[in-house]
C-alpha cells in the first residue's frame, strides 16, 4: 500500500516543491498554528488514518487516505471521514487512494465527488495535483467546492441563531436561550474529546448528554451539571443564579429542540442530517460563530461583530512576531466578543511552550498561563461567557490521562473562576471605565483587539469614551464619534513603554482625508511597525462589510519619545488585494503590494496610504507633477477663476427648515434613486433631462452652499456617486439655470469660458481623472465609489494661459469642443453614442494637455482597464477578472520591452554607459502560481546579449523552495509571493510570479526602479 501512495504523491507532485506534505505527526511542530488538527488527520490509531496531508502556507488544503480492504468494505467509511474533515473546518480536498485511482472528493456532504483519475491521466501540473492546489485553479474549475455557505461554521452559525429565536418562543429569555446552548455545546465538547468519558459516566451513574435530552429527563440533567460542577468548577458550569435554568422545569420541547441542534437538524425547516456535529474535530476558535448569533440588535448597531478566524490568526501572528518566549506575556483584548483573539492567543502560547520543552504540558502549566497570561473584558455579559467558554476548551485540550483524572477526582485540582480575574466581571468590562481592573493603564505586554466600529447615527449627548477622549486630549473632538479612534488611543495606554499594539481598525481611521490630525497624534506615541490595508478583500472578508478592515501593528513609544516621532523611522505597509488563495483560508502578499513608509510623513498627510493602496513610486512621481500646475482649488482660492460649490440641503439638523424661495422658481434636475435623470453616458445637460421643482421639498435647510452660485451660469456639474463599474466621475456640462439637491456638485466659470468648461467636463470623465481619483480618493478604490467635493478640489488642472504651450493648449480645447458638438442635437440614445465613439479620442487629447509621457500613458491606460474592474470582489465566485489570472505571452514581451525602456531612462539620469537586452523566458509550468524569468543583459554596441537558458535559475528556485525561503511565509494565514534579482554569468535574472497585475506597465517602471536600487546598493551605489 505504501509504494502505492507514495507513487501518487510523486505523480501529482505532492513531492515538497510546491506546499508542504505532511506523513506523519511526528513531522509538525508542536508551535505550528495547526498542529493539533493535523495530528488529529496522520494519527495511526485514530478516526481518519490520513496517509499524508498537505498545507499551503501553513495552512491544510488537501488530505489523502488510502483505505484498507477492510475500510473499503465498509460503504460509510469515506462518508465518516469527510463528516470529521468538514467539522474540522479547514482542509477543502478529501482525495482517496485505491490502486491505480483516486477520487476526489470535496468536504462537505451535500456535494458529489469527481470522476476517478487513473494513474495514467495524472500530471504534476493536472488536476488535483499540488500546483492545482497552490494557484487556486482548481477553485475556479469547481467554484462550490469552495462555498462558505457548506461550511461548518456557517452551518452552525445559522442553526444556532434558529435555536436561539425558537427558544425564546418557548418562553426562555434570550440571555437563558444563549446559556443554555453555550453550556450543550461545552458539555459536548468535553464528551466528544473524553475529557468526560465513560469510565467518568459510570462512575457517575448518568448518560451522554444527546441520551439524557432524547429522553427529556430534566432530573437527570439537573444532577449531571451539577457533578460537572463539582468535579471540574469554571463559571460556565454555574446551574444555579442569574441566567441559568432549573433543567427539571423546562419541557420536553425545549429538550428536543437542544437535541436536533447538536444532531445538526437544520432547525429553519426540521430537515435531518446525516453528519452531526463532532466536537472533538470542530476547532475551539469556531465559536467565534457563537458570538455573532448572539449579537442583538443594539450591540450590532454599536459596532460589535466577530473576528474571521483567518484574520485572527495573521492578528496573534503579529501580537508575537520576533517574541521568543511568548507565553510569558500579558495579552490584553479589552473588547473580547467570542474571545477568538485571546483563544488564539493562548494556544500560541501553549504551542510556543510546549515546542521550547519538548513535551506535553502538564495541566497546572496551561493553567498557569491562562491565569498570568490572558486578560480580556468586554461590555456584553454573553459574549465574556463565551469567551470564558473558548478559554477552559483551550486549557483542557489534548490533556493527559492523568491531568484528567486529577481533575474529576482531587478536589484541589479544578478549572480556575476566570471572572474577575483573567475576564471582566459582568459590568465591569467597559474598556472605558476607570474602575476595570482588568485594563489598567501600563497593565500588559500586548494589546490585541478588534474593538467595535461605531459612530452614533443620532446626537446623544456625550458616551463614555467620548468623555473619556476629551479628557485624555484636553477636551479636544473625537473625530466622527468613531469609537475605534478612541479605543486605539485607549489600548496604547493600556500598554507598558515599548509593548506590542494589534488593533483590527477600520480602514476609514488612516487612510480617510480627515485621518491626518489623529494620526499624528496617535503615531506620537505608538510607532507604527506594519501596516495591513485589507480594503480590496472588504466584502470577501467579512460577510456583508461597510467598511474595509485594517490591521495595524505597533510599539507604544517610551515616555521620554512621546510625540517625538524620527525623521528616519518607517514601517512597512502591506496592500495585498483578493485573489484564488481566500478560498483556502490564506491571505498572499505579492512584492509589489509591500512598501515601506516613512511615519512622519504619513502623520502629516494620510495620502501616502491611498496612493500606495494600488500604486507606487511613479504614481506618486505623477500626482506630484501634475498637482505642481495647480490644483481646481488653488484656482478657487488662489486667483477666484472657479467656484466651487453644492446644492441645496432639503433638511440639515443643525439648520432651521425654511421656505424653498427662489429654488421654486427655476427648474430641477432629479438625482432620487430610481428617479434620476442626471445623464450618465453623454457630457450635455438638456432641458428634457429638467422638472419643475418638486413639491416635496416644502421647505428646504438652505438655498446651496456659497449663496447657489452652483445654479447658473457656465459650469460642470457632478453627483456624489462615482460610475461603480468604471468609477468614472459623471461629469456634465450646462450653461442654463436650475437647481439640484446637495448630491451634486458644481465647479462655476466665473469668466463663463464654455469650450474651457467643456473641456473640464470631459478631463473630469476621462481616464486620467479616474486613475487620479484612484490614488488619491479614499472611498472610491477602498469604501464604495463615493465622490467628494474635497477630492474633486485636490485633482490637478492647470488653465490654457499657464500652460507650458498656451497655443497648443487653445488648439487641444478647441478640439475637444469640435469633437463634441458633434454629438449634440441627437436623441439620447444617438448621443451616447456618439459620445462613447469619440472617447478614445479625448482620453488622447486630456493626455496631451496634460503632456503625458508615453509610459504615463500606459499606466493610466493599465489602471482604468485592468485595475479597476477588478477592484473589491463582491464574492469568492467572482475572482476570475483578467486581473487574476496568468498574463499572456503578449503581456510578458511588453512588460520585457516597457522594462527596457524605463532602465535605459534610469541609465541616461545615472549618466551610465552600453546597452540593455531584456528576454522573458515562459515558466516550465503551465499553472497560475509558476514564475516567469526576465533575463537582463548589459551588452556593447557590437555585441548581442548571451544566451542563456534559465536551467540554472530553476535549480536555484528549487534549492531556496527546499530552504523554505521562497514564498516567504509571513505568517500562520500569509504568504509573500516574492520575486528574486538573481545575478549568474555576468546577467540579471528577475524572477516573479506569473500573476497580470505584476506584468503591466506600472509594475514594469516599479521594477525598473526597485532593479536599479538593488544593483546600486550591491555595487556600493556605482
Amino acid at each position: 500500500m505504501d509504494a502505492s501512495i507514495n507513487l501518487w504523491l510523486q505523480t501529482l507532485g505532492y513531492d515538497g516543491s510546491i506546499g508542504v506534505i505532511h506523513r506523519s505527526s511526528q513531522d509538525v511542530r508542536a508551535d505550528h498554528p495547526y498542529a493539533r488538527e493535523i495530528d488529529l488527520l496522520l494519527r495511526g490509531n485514530g478516526d481518519v488514518q490520513s496517509a499524508a496531508v498537505f498545507e499551503v502556507d501553513r495552512v491544510p488544503a488537501v488530505c489523502f487516505i488510502e483505505p484498507t480492504s477492510r475500510q473499503l468494505m465498509d460503504p460509510h467509511f469515506v462518508s465518516e471521514v469527510r463528516r470529521k474533515i468538514w467539522n474540522q473546518n479547514l482542509v477543502s480536498i478529501l482525495i482517496v487512494v485505491r490502486g491505480d485511482q483516486v477520487t476526489a472528493y470535496p468536504a462537505p456532504r451535500l456535494l458529489p465527488p469527481e470522476k476517478p483519475l487513473s494513474l495514467a491521466d495524472a500530471r504534476a501540473d493536472g488536476c488535483f495535483s499540488a500546483a492545482d492546489v497552490a494557484s487556486g485553479e482548481v477553485h475556479a474549475r469547481l467554484p462550490n467546492w469552495f462555498d462558505r455557505r457548506y461550511r461548518v461554521d456557517r452551518v452552525m452559525q445559522d442553526n444556532l441563531s434558529a435555536a436561539v429565536e425558537l427558544l425564546g418562543k418557548l418562553h426562555l429569555s434570550l440571555e437563558q436561550a444563549q446559556l443554555l446552548l453555550g453550556k450543550c455545546i461545552f458539555v459536548s465538547y468535553l464528551e466528544d474529546r473524553e475529557i468526560v468519558g465513560q469510565r467518568y459516566r459510570e462512575s457517575r451513574k448518568t448518560g451522554r448528554l444527546l441520551e439524557l435530552l432524547e429522553a427529556a429527563d430534566g432530573v437527570a440533567l439537573q444532577r449531571y451539571f451539577r457533578k460537572l460542577k463539582e468535579d471540574f468548577n469554571g463559571d460556565l458550569l454555574e446551574i444555579e443564579g442569574g441566567a441559568n435554568v432549573d433543567w427539571q422545569a423546562l419541557n420536553s420541547r425545549v429538550f428536543g429542540l437542544l437535541k436536533e441542534f447538536l444532531l445538526q437538524t437544520r432547525l429553519r425547516d426540521g430537515q435531518a442530517s446525516l453528519w452531526p456535529y463532532d466536537f472533538k474535530y470542530i476547532p475551539v476558535e469556531l465559536l467565534s460563530g457563537i458570538y455573532e448569533s448572539f449579537l442583538n440588535d443594539e450591540q450590532r448597531s454599536q459596532g460589535a461583530v466577530y473576528t474571521p478566524r483567518h484574520l485572527a490568526a495573521l492578528a496573534v501572528d503579529e501580537a508575537f512576531r520576533g517574541i521568543k518566549e511568548p507565553w510569558k506575556e500579558v495579552v490584553l483584548d479589552g473588547a473580547c466578543g467570542s474571545g477568538i483573539l485571546l483563544t488564539t492567543a493562548y494556544r500560541r502560547m501553549l504551542g510556543a511552550k510546549r515546542a521550547a520543552q519538548s513535551r506535553a504540558l502538564s495541566y497546572e502549566q496551561r493553567r498557569n498561563v491562562l491565569m498570568s497570561g490572558i486578560r480580556g473584558g468586554d461590555i456584553s455579559a454573553a459574549a465574556t461567557k463565551v469567551t470564558a467558554f473558548s478559554l477552559y476548551l483551550a486549557l483542557l485540550e489534548d490533556l493527559t490521562p492523568s491531568d484528567i483524572a486529577l481533575l474529576q477526582e482531587d478536589r484541589d485540582v479544578k478549572m480556575p473562576p476566570l471572572l474577575g480575574k483573567v475576564l471582566a466581571r459582568d459590568g465591569e468590562g467597559d474598556f472605558f471605565d476607570d474602575g476595570n481592573v482588568i485594563a489598567q493603564p501600563g497593565s500588559a505586554t500586548i494589546a490585541l483587539s478588534n474593538p467595535p466600529w461605531f459612530e452614533p447615527k443620532e446626537s446623544p449627548g456625550p458616551q463614555l469614551y467620548e468623555t473619556w477622549w476629551s479628557n485624555r486630549n484636553d477636551e479636544a473632538n473625537l473625530p466622527l464619534r468613531q469609537i475605534a479612534l478612541a479605543f486605539a488611543l485607549r489600548a496604547t495606554d493600556a500598554l507598558v513603554p515599548g509593548g506590542r499594539l494589534c488593533l483590527i481598525l477600520p480602514t476609514v481611521c488612516l487612510a480617510a482625508a480627515n485621518a491626518g490630525p489623529y494620526l499624528k497624534n496617535w503615531f506620537g506615541q505608538m510607532a507604527p511597525q506594519r501596516v495591513f490595508n485589507f480594503a480590496d478583500m472588504r466584502r470577501v472578508l467579512f460577510d456583508g462589510a461597510v467598511h474595509p478592515t485594517a490591521v495595524v501593528v505597533g510599539t507604544r513609544r517610551e515616555a521620554k519619545d512621546i510625540d517625538r516621532i524620527p525623521v528616519r523611522e518607517s514601517f512597512e505597509y502591506l496592500v495585498p488585494k483578493a485573489d484564488i488563495s481566500l478560498a483556502f483560508g490564506r491571505l498572499t502578499v505579492h512584492s509589489f503590494d509591500r512598501k515601506q513608509l516613512h511615519t512622519h510623513v504619513v502623520a502629516d498627510d494620510a495620502e501616502l496610504l491611498r496612493t500606495y493602496f494600488w500604486g507606487a513610486e511613479l504614481d506618486e512621481s505623477l500626482v506630484s507633477r501634475l498637482r505642481l500646475s495647480g490644483t481646481f482649488k488653488d484656482h478657487a482660492s488662489k486667483n477666484s477663476r472657479f467656484v466651487i460649490c453644492k446644492g441645496f440641503h432639503a433638511t440639515d439638523a443643525s439648520k432651521d427648515a425654511s421656505w424653498p424661495g427662489p429654488l421654486k422658481d427655476m427648474d430641477f434636475l432629479s438625482t432620487a434613486r430610481g428617479a434620476s435623470k442626471f445623464p450618465r453616458d453623454r457630457l450635455f445637460v438638456r432641458s428634457r433631462d429638467l422638472e419643475v421643482f418638486p413639491d416635496r421639498y416644502e421647505t428646504v435647510a438652505d438655498f446651496g452652499s456659497k449663496g447657489g452660485q452652483a445654479f447658473s451660469g457656465v459650469r460642470v456639474i457632478f453627483p456624489d456617486g462615482a460610475d461603480s463599474d468604471s468609477l468614472e466621475i459623471r461629469a456634465c456640462y450646462a450653461d442654463t439655470p436650475f437647481c439640484f439637491t446637495q448630491t451634486v456638485g458644481a465647479i462655476v466659470d466665473t469668466q463663463d469660458d464654455r469650450l474651457l468648461m467643456q473641456f473640464v467636463a470631459t478631463y473630469l470623465r476621462s481616464k486620467l481623472a479616474r486613475y487620479l481619483m484612484v490614488y488619491t480618493a479614499f472611498s472610491v478604490t477602498m469604501e464604495r465609489p463615493h465622490v467628494k467635493l474635497k477630492e474633486i478640489e485636490k485633482l490637478p488642472f492647470l488653465l490654457p494661459e499657464d500652460h507650458l504651450d498656451p497655443a497648443r493648449a487653445q488648439a487641444i480645447i478647441r478640439e475637444v469642443a469640435a469633437l463634441l458638438a458633434g454629438t449634440r442635437s441627437r436623441k439620447d440614445s444617438a448621443e451616447e453614442a456618439a459620445f462613447a465613439s469619440i472617447r478614445p479620442a479625448l482620453d488622447e487629447l486630456v493626455f496631451d494637455y496634460f503632456e503625458l509621457t508615453p509610459t504615463e500613458r500606459q499606466v493610466v491606460n493599465d489602471t482604468c482597464d485592468f485595475l479597476v474592474p477588478s477592484m473589491q470582489p463582491s464574492s469568492l465566485a467572482s475572482l476570475s477578472q483578467p486581473l487574476h489570472h496568468a498574463p499572456t505571452e503578449a503581456d510578458c514581451k511588453a512588460y520585457s520591452a516597457l522594462l527596457r525602456s524605463e532602465l535605459e531612462l534610469w541609465r541616461e539620469r545615472l549618466k551610465g554607459e552600453g546597452r540593455f537586452s531584456v528576454q522573458w523566458s515562459p515558466p516550465t509550468s503551465r499553472h497560475s502560481g509558476a514564475n516567469g524569468v526576465v533575463q537582463i543583459s548589459l551588452t556593447d554596441k557590437a555585441s548581442s546579449s548571451r544566451k542563456q537558458t534559465p536551467h540554472e535559475v530553476e535549480l536555484v528556485m528549487r534549492e531556496l523552495r527546499g530552504l523554505n525561503n521562497y514564498p516567504t511565509v509571513g505568517s500562520e494565514v500569509m504568504s509573500v509571493a516574492s520575486d528574486f534579482l538573481l545575478f549568474h554569468g555576468g546577467d540579471y535574472f528577475f524572477v516573479k510570479p506569473m500573476v497580470k497585475r505584476l506584468w503591466l506597465a506600472s509594475a514594469a517602471a516599479h521594477d525598473a526602479l526597485r532593479i536599479v536600487q538593488t544593483v546600486r546598493s550591491v555595487e556600493g551605489g556605482h
